[in-house]
């Protein structure tokens, strides 16, 4: 009973709650292949993402350029946005069933050597969204 009066109490001074979680890979796409790689994103990858918020998997995602980029460094970030931690917690088959769902819609991704050519990957990261009270 006294810890759960301590945990309300502690609730009630902290200025903050969590929000949704967001997975943040960023990349250097090759000089030259920026529309190469747009219209590969523009196929399976935002196929999934459309599959995978209507199924309350994902929440949004967003696609940021940064122009000012120095060699060897992203010039590229993909954002997916989750409503919690679960939503990523999905078994394989699931993942397998909305690939099978966009293949038989004719939507065809590049093959991993065709995305090899066209960018490097610099790394992913969560984050959980901070919202202020």
């Amino acid at each position: 009973m006294l810890l759960g009066s301590a945990v309300s109490a502690q609730d009630q001074q902290r200025a903050w709650k969590p929000g949704t979680v967001w997975r943040v890979s960023v990349a250097e796409v090759m000089p030259g292949r920026a529309d190469d790689f747009m219209r590969a994103l523009n196929t399976a990858w935002k196929a999934a993402r459309i599959a995978n918020q209507k199924s309350g998997h994902e929440k949004s995602y967003k696609i940021m350029w940064a122009d000012d980029n120095r060699d060897g460094q992203p010039n590229l970030v993909l954002m997916i946005e989750y409503p919690n931690m679960a939503a990523m917690d999905r078994s394989p088959e699931e993942d397998d069933k909305v690939m099978k769902a966009i293949e038989a819609q004719g939507i065809k991704g590049p093959t991993a050597a065709e995305r090899d050519a066209m960018r490097k990957p610099r790394g992913t990261r969560m984050y959980r969204e901070v919202v202020l009270k």
